[in-house]
């Protein structure tokens, strides 16, 4: 350090500096990555989603009235 003198200084400076900035961009990099990561795994997992129950008739009218299994079996039967 004492051969160097001022140059070194702002030489370490200048070092410490940079690595000061870019620690911290290297860690949201790597946080962006492991959730892109994480998101890229879930939507790659295929399960097969089945309807736990017929889906609801609606009307002629539009007016969409409480579930009636009945209903739901009869409509996807005349489909």
């Amino acid at each position: 350090a004492q051969k160097d003198g001022a140059a070194g200084f702002f030489k370490g400076m200048g070092k410490g500096l940079v690595g000061a900035l870019t620690r911290p961009t290297g860690g949201i990099i790597d946080m962006a990555s492991s959730t892109f990561q994480g998101i890229k795994r879930a939507a790659e997992t295929s399960q097969d989603v089945e309807s736990l129950r017929p889906p609801r008739f609606i009307h002629e009218d539009g007016v969409i009235r409480p579930y009636k299994g009945r209903e739901g079996i009869g409509s996807q039967m005349l489909q």
